[in-house]
């Protein structure tokens, strides 16, 4: 008894199967479009950052920030694939400031706080900032 066939429970005459003789490379190919279908890749999020200098700044550092807004996909990571840090932003304006090499100068500040560099500008913004504007509108 069971000679060529793995025990378990016997196949239901009533539902249809389908036997699928694939390919490792198709095997993974349909697994990978399963799990986009149930878990589908972040969208890039169309935020853009309105970035001021404050004015006691302004003799301190000379060059201007002109690009405004700045949108988030033009921030670059170094490690690719990887989300934007505070980081990335701070080195983008330093980059507009025409002081690149002096990066680690520069303090960004969301709604009065200091934020540290290793932390995603988009989860700064849906907490630190969407926080920042609620309370600022009570």
């Amino acid at each position: 008894a069971g000679q060529g066939r793995p025990a378990g429970p016997a196949p239901r005459e009533d539902v249809p199967s389908v036997r699928l003789d694939l390919d490792p490379q198709s095997r993974r190919s349909l697994l990978q479009a399963m799990c986009h279908i149930v878990l589908p890749p972040a969208k890039p999020s169309p935020l853009k950052m309105f970035l001021r200098r404050a004015p006691t700044q302004e003799e301190f550092f000379r060059g201007s920030l002109s690009r405004n807004p700045v949108p988030l996909s033009a921030l670059t990571s170094p490690t690719a694939g990887t989300e934007p840090t505070i980081g990335d932003l701070r080195l983008h304006i330093a980059t507009d400031l025409q002081m690149a090499d002096s990066v680690e100068l520069l303090e960004i500040l969301v709604g009065g706080k200091i934020v540290a560099p290793a932390l995603k500008v988009r989860v700064v913004q849906q907490v630190l900032w969407r926080r920042h504007v609620l309370e600022g509108s009570d």
